[in-house]
């Protein structure tokens, strides 16, 4: 179902090279788009194009029988079944497509480097979620369908222009046979498709259920995945049946290290680095300097996809892998994750605040754009987690450039105010008064004067009761500022000198901000 680009390229790199991997993880359509290669470029070859599909073999399995049967090579002599091969093929021109070759990887190494060497008119193609690791391999990544932004409007008529929405409502049609994308439906469609991460064989387990559900119930629905798109076709071999046992397959593959270590990516949402990957999945036996080959080991077998920022590499997995290793953490592990990954971020968040007014400021802005989902995650993780709380005030607080500077404002004030309600059985602690004078001065740049009055007569209590200068300074602060804001300058001019003798008291570098609004005030005509 489309495909055209990856066609293309991928017919491309089989000419060019004598040996071509199609990479990607279980579910992507590695077969199916080497299937449609091998029949496109088959005329191309005296003696065409043959596919050997080695799923049903068992992990160090022989693969030599499965390929001369597949060659229908009659060989009654007592020589093994690689030099029966690999003697069939050497006057031989053809392209041979071996499929799944990721648990049979020695096996399919061995006979594809014989078959190179002997066979100077043969061509392969193999599928992998890792490459074979052979001299003149050309690696091709087979990416998810395209799928459509659910944020952006889209004619319904344009739809089927994405790979995934033609796939869904190809596939549908056969079990709804008038099914359509309508104006009512296209919403669920989209956001379907868009959570199933373009995966050919997710779109095509989600299709069978619509004999008994809707597009928006089967949306709805969708947290229960794996349950849900238990149904597949009958032919397909076991491991196809559902995406359990797909990611089944994938997973015992991997070895008990690579294993520990796909569960405790599960706890980044989205991308994420080296350095978090080492901070955050390094205990109980696992140890930061495995982590670097460990995810190289995890992208070769295509858990892990990786993205390119400049000199910057970033990690992800699909969301369907994610959850998979999600599902094998214990809840001990699970929470000390959470945790971990909840003090990685905030010491980033922390760095930002202490390094802002420095030349790397543009440096911390961009990283906080790239980081948002790890840091939103780590502060609903901290709010909702009973105990939580004062980490949950400082990760809000240490965001607060990010909050202001990319105009985040309401979603800034949201956060902080979900902190605040978890103080009502604790409200004189320093958290709770910094995350009042930083959601008081997001009210105030929203416009909301009274409330942000209202928060900073609540943090000069809590500084008063405190006793804390640093706190009391921040609140002369941007009372200054409100005094600015509602046209009196006389009372920001008041605000602005304690707010100077404050940080003096403490030696706080804010100190040369408030001097300077201080003589803003004083000189404004």
């Amino acid at each position: 179902m489309g495909r055209r680009r990856e066609l293309k390229e991928a017919r491309a790199t089989v000419s060019r090279s004598r040996l071509t991997t199609l990479t990607g993880p279980g579910g992507v359509g590695k077969t199916r788009l080497g299937m449609e290669v091998g029949q496109r470029l088959q005329t191309h070859f005296r003696d065409g194009a043959w596919m050997v599909d080695l799923g049903s073999l068992n992990p160090g399995a022989p693969i030599s029988p499965i390929v001369a049967s597949a060659l229908a090579i009659q060989d009654q002599s007592n020589r093994g079944a690689l030099e029966g091969v690999t003697d069939y093929l050497q006057d031989k021109e053809l392209l041979l497509f071996l499929d799944n070759c990721e648990h049979v990887l020695s096996g399919a190494g061995e006979l594809v480097d014989r078959v190179l060497a002997t066979a100077p008119g043969v061509r392969i193609l193999t599928t992998s979620r890792e490459p074979l690791s052979l001299a003149g391999e050309a690696i091709y990544p087979v990416p998810p369908l395209a799928t459509p932004s659910v944020e952006d409007d889209h004619a319904v008529q344009d739809l089927e222009r994405f790979e995934s929405i033609a796939l869904f409502v190809d596939r549908a049609r056969n079990v709804v046979g008038d099914f359509a994308v309508t104006p009512e439906n296209q919403k669920a469609v989209i956001e379907l498709c868009t959570r199933l991460d373009g995966m050919p064989l997710a779109i095509e387990f989600a299709v069978a259920r619509l004999q008994s559900m809707s597009v928006t119930q089967l949306l709805d629905r969708l947290d229960q995945r794996f349950r849900l798109l238990s149904r597949g076709s009958r032919t397909a071999q076991p491991r196809h049946r559902t995406l359990q046992a797909l990611i089944d397959w994938s997973y015992e593959l991997c070895t008990p290290e690579e294993q520990v270590l796909w569960q405790r990516l599960s706890v980044f949402p989205s991308s994420f680095d080296l350095e978090a990957a080492e901070e955050i999945c390094s205990f109980d036996g696992l140890v930061p300097d495995l982590v670097l080959d460990l995810l190289d080991r995890l992208v070769a077998k295509s858990i892990l996809l990786t993205e390119r920022n400049g000199e910057a590499v970033r990690y992800r997995q699909l969301m369907t892998v994610r959850e998979y290793g999600a599902d094998r953490l214990n809840d001990g592990a699970a929470t000390e994750l959470r945790r971990r990954h909840r003090d990685c971020f905030l010491r980033r968040a922390e760095t930002m605040v202490e390094q802002w007014s420095t030349p790397r400021q543009g440096e911390f802005i961009l990283r906080a754009r790239t980081e948002r989902p790890n840091s939103m995650a780590a502060l609903q993780w901290s709010v909702a987690t009973p105990g939580e709380i004062n980490a949950a005030a400082r990760l809000a607080v240490a965001l607060r450039h990010h909050w202001v500077s990319d105009g985040y404002l309401s979603e800034g004030r949201f956060w902080l105010d979900r902190v605040l309600g978890e103080y009502d059985d604790a409200p004189e602690r320093r958290e709770r008064g910094s995350a009042l004078w930083v959601v008081a001065w997001v009210s105030l740049l929203q416009g909301d004067h009274e409330a942000g009055a209202e928060y900073l007569a609540e943090c000069r209590r809590v500084a008063t009761a405190l006793g804390d200068d640093g706190l009391l300074a921040h609140t002369e602060h941007w009372s200054g500022l409100y005094g600015i804001f509602t046209g009196d300058l006389s009372s920001a001019i008041v605000h602005y000198e304690r707010a100077v003798a404050a940080h003096d008291r403490v030696g706080d570098l804010h100190s040369p901000d408030d001097r300077t609004a201080l003589v803003g005030c004083r000189f404004h005509p």
